[in-house]
Formats: C-alpha cells, sequence, structure tokens
C-alpha cells in the first residue's frame, strides 16, 4: 500500500471527496477495539486505522519503532505473503495541538482535551459476514444468536489465534452476552472455522507464526514480547510475482499477465500486532534466555509442546520446523557457529522448560541454557 493513501489529511480520504473543514460536524472515528496499550479507531470509508494511546507511558513509541523494524526486517527475507504486519504512516505526539486541531471533531469528546498520541496505520479490515454467521452457528449460545448476528458491534470481527491451548469445554451455556470483536480460536479450530478457498487459505497458521517469531528474533532482533496474532482481511492489491525459476520454465516470449494478476477482493492474513512491549535482543546466550522468558509466558498464542504423541506435538513440529528454516535461512551467511546454533538452543531451552514445568526462576531450570551463556562468551 503506498503510504499516502494512510494520511487522513488527504481529501480523497473523507467521504465523497469532501475536506475536513465541511464534513467535521459528521465524520467520526469509529471505535472497533481497545486494549491494554491503546484504543483502535476506524478511519471511516479509508483502510486506515488509528491507535490512541491509553496513558503517557512511552508503549505507544514503542510500538511504533518495533513495528517500523518489523517491517523492514520483513522486507528482504522470504517469508510467506500470508503474513503480514500493519503498514505505518505517522505518530502524532501528545498535546500536538496542530494535529489535533484539525482531526478533534472525528474523534469521541471524551478525547478532545486530553490530545493523547495516536499512532496512523494500517487497518486490519474484518471478517466477512460468512464466515462471522459460521462462528455465530458454531460458538454461540443458541438464545443469543439472533442478537449475536444483529449486533452492529461483531461487524468489527478479528480473529485472535491461540494455538497453545484447546477451547475450554465448559463455558459456552454460562455466557452472558456474546460478541466476535477480538474472538478467540482455540488449537484445532481453525480448519474448522475457517472454510477453504484462495481467499482464506491460511492453512498451517502454525508455520505462519514460526516464520513470524523466528524473523524477529534473528533478523529484526527483538524479542516478540507481547506480540500478538490474528486473523483478518487485508485490502491490498498485489501482483502475483514469478520468481526467476518459474520465468525460466516458461517458452520464451510468452505472455505472462494472465499469471500475475492481481487480487481484486480482500485476502485473508495472519497478521503480528501489539509490538509495544518489544525489546532489543542481543545475538548471544542472554539473548536466548531472554526469548525463551518471553515465550514460555506468553499467553497460548504459540503451539506448545508436549510428552505425548498428540496434536499438540504435531503442531509443535510443524511451528518448530517453520522457525529453524527460517531463522537458518536468516542466519546462512553468519561466520559465527556459536550464533548460527542459537535458534536450536532457544527451541530446546523451550521445550525443556514447558514440558517439564518448570519454575523458570530457579536455579535447576536454568540448566538448559548452559549452551547459550557459553556461546555468549563468543558472540560480541
Amino acid at each position: 500500500m503506498d503510504i499516502s493513501q494512510l494520511l487522513c489529511d488527504s481529501p480523497e480520504s473523507l467521504p465523497n471527496g469532501s475536506t475536513a473543514d465541511d464534513t467535521a460536524a459528521n465524520v467520526l472515528f469509529q471505535e472497533i477495539g481497545r486494549g491494554s496499550c491503546g484504543t483502535v479507531f476506524q478511519h471511516n470509508n479509508t483502510t486506515a486505522a488509528l491507535k490512541v494511546a491509553n496513558k503517557e507511558d512511552g508503549e505507544l513509541w514503542n510500538e511504533y519503532l518495533m513495528l517500523a523494524r518489523v517491517q523492514y526486517g520483513f522486507k528482504n527475507i522470504n517469508l510467506s505473503h500470508n503474513l503480514r504486519a500493519p503498514d505505518i504512516a505517522y505518530f502524532v505526539s501528545d498535546g500536538d495541538s496542530e494535529w489535533w486541531d484539525s482531526h478533534e471533531t472525528y474523534f469521541p469528546p471524551r478525547l478532545r482535551n486530553m490530545k493523547p498520541q495516536v499512532l496512523y496505520i494500517e487497518r486490519i479490515l474484518p471478517i466477512p459476514a460468512p464466515i462471522r454467521q459460521r462462528l455465530i452457528d458454531r460458538h454461540c449460545p443458541e438464545d443469543m444468536k439472533a442478537n449475536a448476528r444483529d449486533d452492529p458491534l461483531n461487524e468489527a470481527c478479528l480473529l485472535r489465534v491461540h494455538l497453545g491451548k484447546r477451547r475450554p469445554e465448559s463455558g459456552l451455556d454460562q455466557l452472558r452476552s456474546f460478541f466476535l470483536r477480538n474472538f478467540t480460536i482455540y488449537q484445532g479450530e481453525v480448519g474448522e472455522d475457517i472454510p477453504g478457498g484462495q481467499r482464506y487459505d491460511v492453512r498451517n497458521v502454525e508455520c505462519l507464526m514460526g516464520q513470524a517469531l523466528a524473523a524477529m528474533h534473528w533478523k529484526v532482533r527483538i524479542d516478540a514480547d507481547g506480540v500478538k496474532f490474528v486473523l483478518g482481511m487485508d485490502g491490498k492489491s498485489r501482483w502475483h510475482h514469478l520468481v526467476p525459476s518459474q520465468i525460466a520454465a516458461l517458452p520464451e516470449n510468452i505472455s505472462t499477465w494472465p499469471l500475475t494478476q492481481s487480487t481484486p477482493e480482500p485476502m485473508m492474513r495472519l497478521w503480528l500486532f501489539d509490538s509495544n512491549r518489544c525489546k532489543d535482543m542481543p545475538k548471544n546466550g542472554k539473548g536466548v534466555q531472554q526469548a525463551v522468558q518471553v515465550f514460555c509466558h506468553s499467553d497460548s498464542h504459540f503451539p506448545r509442546p508436549s510428552r505425548k504423541a498428540d496434536s499438540n506435538n504435531e503442531l509443535w513440529h510443524k511451528f518448530v520446523n517453520a522457525y529453524m528454516e527460517t531463522a537458518n535461512s536468516i542466519l546462512k551467511d553468519e561466520e559465527s557457529i556459536s550464533v548460527k546454533a542459537l535458534p536450536g538452543i532457544f527451541i530446546i531451552c523451550c521445550t525443556y522448560w514447558i514440558t517439564n514445568d518448570e519454575n523458570m526462576n530457579s536455579e535447576e531450570s536454568k540448566k538448559p541454557l548452559g549452551k547459550a551463556q557459553s556461546a555468549a562468551d563468543e558472540v560480541y
């Protein structure tokens, strides 16, 4: 996406080509989500969103910086096109009167005097109606289905992915309300809740997560603390570029436009977001220890290893294979053997801690990090 398409100062981004002055009375940024760091508003009639800081603690600026690093780091490595991070346009500092004077009428009154920080980014487009209906049919208590279908708030539906655990067996019959905004899908549900077809081809989500985590660790060099994953739609039109080997296999002088057409309809992607807690990760044993602590304390987003030969382990092995393949590709030109060993040590440590349910701060639990700590002496 051309970043200029996101800029809300552009007259083209307002309804019917109007200007900010003559639409201020009837155009609002609509709230579509809220987290610990910020509240998210959609910019009506655009593919842009605004994340407004909930408090002045520097986390939104850190998200801006880390998301920029992720965008830059992901560009030149071989990652699936089904893995995305939102594009970023700009950051607004708290108390920026020039920006707020032009935009405050678009916000709810409670924000107009506060003038908090704002991060202007690409919006993750919501899940389409047929899948929302499928989710309601499968997961909503019978007596709430009509209200769930009619509730306009459920139109802003993104699917949070938690592959580290299964949906609790008891709970649906105890629900007092049913919301699709940030609806969680668990292990074993992606294939059941998401129909097949080209637009919704998000099979092997665990592999996409493995690619993303390896790229953050070894290309971007951040620990991925607090990063979350959602399934949502991508409004970009992309050309399907042919790689040199594909071109070489074609008859000479053949038209390739039928093979490279962009997709006119939004496509489902796995999106990573919430990088506000991410920290720098050194490329040594201490960095591995930092990454292991973050991974083992993560909120079940990633697959988890198991002592049993079950579906947990099947997901885990696919995740690990994707992680190691991506990490090895990133580090293929690394001269230090110790550095090349670090991704494998990360996986070994995570497997040990999770399958043994160890106290991660105990001396006993730190034994698997011995190799990583010794490697630290040889790196930097």
